[in-house]
């Protein structure tokens, strides 16, 4: 090592004596560069780091309010599509209830229907035959169940009354 530092000091037109001898007639201003270098460098790395962070931050709130507005979006449609889902599956039963009904020629004398509790009130006075065809018709329909049936015996003409409630499924 002493031998490589004395031919730099032996050759002045070598470039490391020109560093050598830069810094030692100029040790202040190497002092202040080097202090300005080893604080600066890392203060605008953690300047840049804070920036990208808040950055990242801002989009991934406005991508977590732009997912909450889409499934707030997604949840209506869906509402929307089952409400008119739930619509098209009532007039289907109401049509097929009827078209049941009007093929034994039997006159329903009430039909009642609770949306809320997706239940179908049915009171019918008629002869027994044909309404125990007509509760064996009404099983085939899709998404519709017995709830209670209850058969009375009516002493005039010898009719039978239907009451049943009938609960739509989905």
């Amino acid at each position: 090592m002493k031998n490589w530092l004395m031919n730099i000091y032996l050759q002045p037109h070598h470039y490391l004596y020109s560093c050598f001898h830069f810094i030692q007639t100029r040790l202040l201003y190497c002092v202040v560069i080097i202090f300005i270098l080893l604080t600066l460098i890392p203060t605008l790395f953690y300047c840049f780091a804070q920036s990208e962070n808040s950055l990242k931050e801002d989009k991934k709130s406005a991508l977590i309010q732009d997912l909450n507005q889409q499934t707030k979006l997604l949840n209506t449609l869906s509402q929307r599509s089952n409400s008119t889902h739930f619509k098209d599956n009532i007039s289907n039963i109401n049509q097929a209830i009827k078209q049941i009904f009007s093929e034994h020629k039997i006159k329903i004398e009430q039909l009642q229907w609770n949306i809320d509790e997706k239940q179908i009130v049915i009171t019918v006075h008629h002869q027994a035959m044909p309404l125990s065809l007509v509760l064996l018709q009404l099983q085939e329909i899709p998404n519709l169940a017995y709830k209670e049936i209850s058969l009375s015996k009516i002493h005039r003409q010898n009719l039978v009354q239907l009451y049943a409630i009938l609960q739509i499924t989905d």
